[in-house]
């Protein structure tokens, strides 16, 4: 594992901000990614003409705030793809962080410098945002649990926006225990008893349109659902899941998903573009 914030070039500043109370996350240590407040320092986005052209946050996002609150110390801000696009991990600016678990292979974005810090042991759980994967996906790239929350049940006051009806504010952590463990600190609920599920959906469009390797690697999670459940794992069409009335194919919601999210992308970025003509990566 690397010995430095920068043999991992995870992070973009490395800093301390003490727990401001006490509670289920005393002595652990975070991380946050660089479009997400912290008080004192300019939230980036991963692009050196937004730092240059936004002041110093004055507050800390709520998330944040609610980690500190809990006992919990923050370390520093860590690497975003470029103003949170792309899945892949790569930054033109400020590099790529590195996956531990596959040196010569991608992290996977945006929160890319957020997985690589968990992943390589330098903070215990770190902060992201998920708009179109950008948890999920570094998550599974480093071998981490990563947690995108149901939409608007977590703060995402502080944080930089991107598509708003899409956007939210994820965590990595190393072990499921953890993450349920912070999970229910930024959920600011009870821990819910444990339930069993009534039925578990495999879609089979989803699996029809991946790669061979794909679904290949993933028969043995499958198997495991299967033994531990019974029944109760189905197949199941892409239309019966959505009900009746519904867009039955999984181009159409990509589509209305694309148009969405570029109409709220533009709105959100498009009156910053048009007044400093940014650097841009390639």
């Amino acid at each position: 594992m690397p010995d430095s914030h920068t043999d991992s070039n995870a992070f973009v500043a490395s800093f301390t901000v003490p727990p401001t109370g006490s509670g289920p996350l005393d002595g652990l240590t975070f991380a946050v990614k660089d479009v997400i407040d912290v008080a004192g320092w300019t939230t980036g986005c991963g692009n050196p003409t937004w730092r240059d052209t936004h002041p110093p946050a004055v507050v800390h996002a709520v998330c944040v705030e609610q980690l500190l609150g809990a006992g919990a110390r923050c370390l520093g801000k860590t690497v975003s793809d470029e103003l949170a696009f792309s899945l892949l991990g790569r930054n033109h600016f400020e590099g790529t962080p590195l996956n531990p678990r596959a040196p010569e292979r991608v992290p996977g974005g945006s929160s890319s410098g957020s997985a690589s810090a968990v992943a390589c042991g330098q903070v215990d759980v770190a902060l992201g945002t998920d708009t179109g994967g950008s948890v999920r996906v570094p998550a599974s790239n480093c071998g981490l649990f990563g947690f995108r929350p149901s939409h608007g049940v977590v703060s995402v006051a502080g944080v930089n926006p991107l598509a708003p009806s899409f956007d939210t504010v994820g965590l990595f952590a190393p072990t499921a225990d953890l993450l349920a463990r912070v999970a229910t600190v930024l959920l600011a609920d009870d821990v819910a008893p444990p339930r069993e599920p009534s039925a578990i959906y495999v879609v089979r469009e989803a699996f029809a349109l991946a790669d061979p390797e794909v679904a290949q690697a993933l028969s043995k999670p499958l198997q495991g659902l299967r033994q531990r459940f019974g029944d109760r794992v189905q197949e199941i069409a892409l239309a019966e899941l959505a009900g009746d009335g519904a867009m039955a194919s999984f181009s159409a919601w990509c589509d209305t998903y694309c148009v969405l999210q570029w109409a709220e992308i533009r709105s959100c970025l498009g009156g910053w573009f048009d007044a400093t003509s940014p650097g841009l990566g390639p």
